[in-house]
């Protein structure tokens, strides 16, 4: 009939779905995607101080941040076991020598951070 079973269909019905291991099994990583690395790619910035360019001019937030983020880098507004480079303008916004910042103090007793002055 429309609903009969066969009895190998109830048992293979009634076999319990296999379990899945204990554990949460990482997924392998995406590939990188083809052509050439950019040259901050993986790495985690911090800014702290007035940041200036080559010829001495200011230069702000949103333009160094966009310019790490199209070398394939990110930036954060503070620093953490993450942060791989704090770039550093000499004077903070508040007058005193960058070395003399909380952001500089963390990132200095922070093995995996680098500090660079700009």
């Amino acid at each position: 009939g429309a609903g009969a079973k066969t009895p190998g269909s109830a048992k293979a019905a009634a076999k319990p779905k296999s379990t899945p291991a204990r554990g949460k099994k990482k997924l392998p990583k995406a590939p990188e995607p083809e052509g050439p690395k950019l040259p901050c790619s993986g790495l985690t910035f911090v800014f702290t101080g007035i940041l200036k360019d080559t010829m001495g001019e200011v230069v702000d937030r949103e333009t160094a941040t966009e310019t790490i983020k199209e070398l394939g880098g990110r930036v954060t507004g503070s620093v953490s076991g993450k942060t791989n480079i704090l770039v550093c303008g000499e004077i903070l916004e508040n007058g005193k020598n960058y070395t003399e910042g909380s952001k500089y103090k963390k990132a200095s007793g922070l093995a995996s951070c680098e500090v660079m002055l700009e």
